[in-house]
């Protein structure tokens, strides 16, 4: 698979290297851009009538690619900025992609599982590895979220919890 290996190579190096891009929201996001485009390749080979969820998860995943990228930035850009007005901006835009990875993620999941009965069984091992790498989306969300409340001292309790809720609901996995 040369095709994928060397783009992702690139990517897992950054990933190793002691900066700030890409970071735990980068990989939250492409566990979830991973986990989407698995799902909709379970769907597809299952010839079930899923037209509205290959139009949700295409979608979400179109919105949400960007985030791999931007997570980093702008965690680049809060660390070098000087100014408190600036500075708490761009916290407030990190958190809100955060959780947009996160509550999307809660919701797919949601979904998927109402349709996993109608997928062919040989491909139930592949929808379960997809609806985890949404899950993990949504626990790297809140581990970050987490992060960010002790780094930038913001107060992220409620929003922690009702996500931790919002997935513990959904998981199937005991403890995340």
């Amino acid at each position: 698979m040369k095709r994928y290996s060397d783009k992702l190579r690139i990517y897992l190096e950054d990933l190793s290297q002691p900066t700030p891009q890409p970071g735990g929201g980068s990989v939250g996001a492409l566990c979830f851009c991973i986990g989407t485009s698995l799902v909709e390749m379970v769907l597809k080979f299952s010839k079930g009538r899923f037209k509205e969820i290959f139009s949700t998860l295409k979608k979400e995943r179109k919105r949400l690619l960007p985030l791999i990228d931007l997570d980093g930035e702008i965690f680049s850009q809060i660390i070098k900025e000087r100014n408190t007005q600036k500075k708490k901006y761009l916290i407030s835009k990190s958190q809100r992609n955060l959780i947009k990875i996160g509550e999307k993620s809660v919701a797919l999941v949601s979904m998927i599982k109402n349709v996993e009965n109608r997928v062919k069984p040989s491909l139930k091992g592949d929808l379960e590895i997809g609806l985890r790498l949404l899950e993990l989306a949504s626990f790297a969300c809140i581990k970050n979220l987490y992060a960010n409340q002790i780094m930038f001292k913001v107060d992220n309790r409620e929003i922690i919890n009702n996500l931790s809720k919002k997935l513990k609901k959904v998981s199937a996995w005991e403890k995340f």
